[in-house]
C-alpha cells in the first residue's frame, strides 16, 4: 500500500467513526472502510496470520494505531471513537495528503524518533503482526472489563470511582449508603477539610444506553454557586449531553465515559489500595519488543 493509498485509508477510517456519536466496532471500521475503498488486487487476498480479513484491512488495523498514538481516535471494548481533536484535523486537513502528513508528525512525536507509518507489503512485517495481536488483547480485554464493570452492583460501582478518586489526590466525603440512587452519589473535596477548590457532587451511571440530556440538567440543578458536577459513566454520553455540559456556563460539569474510566483505572492503578484494586484486578499483557 503506498502513501498516497495509506493517506486515503487513514483520512476515511476517521471520517467514518467520526459519523458514529458513540463509535464504532473495529470491524464495522473495516467493512465500511472497504465498501468506500475497495480493494485492489493483493489487496483482496490474506495474510496466513489473519485469514479472516483481507489484506488492506489487517494493514488498516495496523495503520490505526497512528490515529490513536496522534490523539485524534480512542479504542476500548473493541470501539473506536472520533475524538475533538479528531474532528478538528478532519476539518484543518481535507486533503488525505496533509493528514497523512500531520498524523506522520505527531505519531514521529510519540515515538521521539525518526520511525514514520510506512507501507506494509508481502507478508505483515512482524511490527505489524505484534501491532495487531496487541489490539485484539486489548479488545478481549476490554470486552471484559466492560462486562465486568456492568455487572457490579451500584453501591461496588461506587466504590470503585471513590477509590479512583482518591488515588487522584481528592478526599470524597460522602458516598451514598445502598439502596435506590437518590441523587448525589459521592461528595469530594480538594483537600481533607473543604476549604480548598470547589466542592465536587459525583453521579455514578451504570447506564448500557449513552446518557442524556435529562441527567445533565437534573445534576446541575442541585449544584450551589461554588459547587462542580461529575458524572462518571460506563456507556457514553449523547451529542446532545455533551453540547449542554459544554456550553453551559453557570455550572461546570465535568463528564467521564466508560473509555475515560477505565484509563483513568488504569493510569492510577498503582495508587490505589489493596482494597480498592480487589474491586477491579488488572494484570498487564506483555509482548516481545520490536527493535
Amino acid at each position: 500500500m503506498t502513501n498516497d493509498r495509506l493517506g486515503k485509508v487513514l483520512r476515511t477510517m476517521a471520517e467514518i467513526v467520526s459519523e458514529h456519536e458513540s463509535g464504532l466496532h473495529s470491524s464495522d471500521v473495516i467493512a465500511e472502510l472497504e465498501r468506500r475503498i475497495p480493494p485492489e488486487g493483493a489487496e483482496r487476498e490474506s495474510y496466513a496470520s489473519h485469514p479472516d480479513r483481507t489484506k488492506m484491512g489487517t494493514q488498516a488495523m495496523f495503520a490505526s494505531t497512528g490515529l490513536v498514538k496522534a490523539g485524534w481516535v480512542r479504542k476500548l471494548k473493541g470501539t473506536w471513537v472520533i475524538t475533538e481533536e479528531g474532528r478538528v484535523a478532519l476539518k484543518t486537513y481535507p486533503a488525505s495528503s496533509d493528514f497523512y502528513a500531520e498524523l506522520g508528525r505527531l505519531y514521529r512525536q510519540w515515538r521521539n524518533s525518526e520511525v514514520a507509518i510506512t507501507e506494509i507489503d508481502g507478508e505483515v512485517a512482524s511490527t505489524g503482526q505484534a501491532a495487531i495481536a496487541y489490539e485484539s488483547a486489548q479488545e478481549q480485554a476490554s470486552d471484559d472489563i466492560q462486562t465486568y464493570l456492568g455487572n457490579l452492583p451500584p453501591s461496588i460501582f461506587e466504590e470503585l470511582i471513590e477509590h479512583l478518586l482518591r488515588a487522584m489526590g481528592y478526599y470524597v466525603a460522602y458516598r451514598a449508603a445502598s439502596g435506590p440512587d437518590g441523587g448525589i452519589d459521592l461528595v469530594a473535596y480538594e483537600d481533607p477539610l473543604g476549604a480548598k477548590g470547589a466542592r465536587v457532587k459525583v453521579q455514578a451511571k451504570r447506564y448500557q444506553n449513552p446518557v442524556g440530556k435529562p441527567v445533565i440538567q437534573e445534576l446541575i440543578g442541585s449544584l450551589a454557586a461554588d459547587e462542580t458536577g461529575l458524572i462518571v459513566a460506563l456507556s457514553d454520553f449523547t451529542k446532545e449531553a455533551k453540547q449542554f455540559a459544554r456550553a453551559h456556563q453557570t455550572r461546570r460539569i465535568t463528564l467521564i465515559d466508560g473509555v475515560q474510566l477505565v484509563e483513568l483505572w488504569i493510569q492510577y492503578y498503582n495508587a490505589i489500595p489493596e482494597e480498592g484494586r480487589q474491586i477491579l484486578r488488572l494484570s498487564p499483557v506483555f509482548f516481545r519488543q520490536q527493535d
